[in-house]
């Protein structure tokens, strides 16, 4: 029969769990509003927390199994603790589980840290297309608006030409009305020439034949006066 003596620090329980941050936590002290570093940086800080908890939990299962080196103690002597086979079973499945539940941790850190990335890359890229449209469509803005512009500056170039020709064809119109009335002047000056030579001849042919004696010279004059 083995008697084994179980001190009180064998028995102490280490310090309990630090509750780990997780996002229902984190959104609610902030509003909803918890930036993707913070609450990774909230995360770790919680693991290492777990991590040292786990630390000191198997740092006290090695003061259990160690006897101290000052006071030369053998067993069974001051300050030495000695636990049975159960309960050094027990320690080491504790130390154990606190390992996987690290590594679980760590593990869960790294998918939320990846996730965390992805949809911050997503909203990135997201981002990156809504500037990409609204450059697309300030460029098109800008381009309504210059040809816009170059058909205002056309119709205004357009009308200018219309009232430049209309000028010229209004000049144009009063330069071939004065031209018609000259003709129609020159003609009825040429007419009234006419009329005139006509009447001068009829009148000096009048006197020849009264007076008698004329008749060659007065014909030459006529025709003189004729071709005149």
């Amino acid at each position: 029969t083995t008697t084994t003596t179980t001190t009180k620090d064998a028995r102490q329980r280490p310090p309990p769990r630090p509750r780990r941050a997780t996002d229902a936590n984190a959104n609610a002290t902030t509003g909803g509003q918890v930036d993707a570093s913070e609450l990774r940086k909230t995360q770790r800080d919680a693991l290492e927390k777990e991590a040292a908890t786990h630390v000191a939990a198997i740092q006290a299962v090695a003061a259990m199994l160690t006897p101290p080196a000052r006071g030369g103690a053998g067993a069974g002597g001051e300050g030495y603790v000695s636990v049975t086979a159960s309960e050094l079973r027990r320690l080491t499945t504790r130390a154990e589980r606190a390992e996987a539940d690290a590594a679980s941790a760590r593990e869960r850190l790294r998918a939320k840290s990846e996730a965390h990335a992805t949809e911050a890359l997503r909203a990135k890229r997201s981002e990156l297309r809504a500037n990409e449209r609204e450059e697309a469509a300030r460029r098109e803005a800008a381009k309504a608006e210059e040809r816009g512009r170059a058909l205002e500056l056309a119709t205004e170039r357009l009308a200018t030409e219309r009232a430049k020709t209309a000028a010229e064809t209004r000049g144009l119109e009063e330069r071939l009305r004065a031209a018609v009335d000259a003709l129609a002047d020159r003609d009825a000056a040429r007419a009234a020439g006419a009329a005139v030579v006509e009447k001068s001849a009829g009148a000096t042919e009048a006197s020849v034949v009264a007076f008698g004696g004329f008749g060659s010279d007065v014909e030459d004059a006529t025709t003189t006066t004729t071709t005149t």
